[in-house]
């Protein structure tokens, strides 16, 4: 029997014993009702199809359960979204760090898509937004940044610096802006996903952290 059929059948059917008495993602009939779905039940559901489609994958129900925990903050459609490109993308069943790229790189199109946000910019674009600052405010008048990392990367190399460069230096600085600035977008990813992290906690396990840590609040 193939993974994706002992899956169905755990799925569809439940497990003998103690899961008897539980519906499929394991939560507890009342009254032989199920209960309300939980935001991890609900990302097993959404999952299941897309498992299903991956014979070969020897994740089981626990690994759904996993997948469920991790992912429970994630916006149901962003999921499915998020899951159907990988479908089309990826071999192998996709690891939750996956999933989280394919999501975020979905909401960022959508986001550029309808004008209410920024495309990042590659390295090579941010060298040139700052070129162009040179050339038409110099330090003359404000900079104007296209988003926060070519701005922490320009204040850090030093705007009088790009200012004062010398032809010969020229190439030697781009490649060295170019590498700082990948480094900004690095960071900026991580502070991301520490706050997406910190975020599924839960209030209650949040302020047990903070408590923890002798800290009483994060911006």
């Amino acid at each position: 029997m193939t993974g994706a059929r002992m899956m169905t059948g755990t799925i569809q059917h439940g497990q003998q014993g103690k899961q008897g008495q539980q519906g499929w993602q394991g939560q507890p009939k009342e009254n032989g009702r199920q209960g309300a779905e939980t935001k991890e039940q609900a990302v097993i559901r959404v999952l299941t199809p897309y498992f299903l489609a991956y014979s070969s994958s020897k994740a089981d129900l626990v690994t759904l359960r996993i997948y469920g925990r991790a992912l429970a903050g994630m916006n149901l459609e962003l999921l499915e979204a998020a899951m159907a490109k990988l479908l089309r993308t990826q071999k192998f069943w996709p690891s939750v760090a996956e999933i989280c790229d394919a999501a975020r790189e979905i909401s960022d199109f959508v986001a550029v898509q309808s004008g209410q946000g920024e495309r990042r910019l590659t390295s090579a674009e941010a060298w040139q937004e700052v070129m162009d600052n040179v050339k038409d405010r110099h330090l003359y008048k404000p900079w104007v940044f296209s988003c926060p990392e070519v701005e922490r990367t320009a204040r850090q190399f030093g705007i009088a610096e790009l200012c004062s460069l010398e032809i010969r230096d020229v190439n030697t600085a781009r490649a060295q802006f170019m590498r700082m600035y990948d480094s900004a977008v690095q960071q900026a990813k991580k502070e991301r996903e520490n706050r997406e992290a910190l975020g599924m906690l839960g209030q209650k396990k949040m302020a047990a952290l903070l408590a923890a840590m002798n800290i009483k609040q994060i911006e």
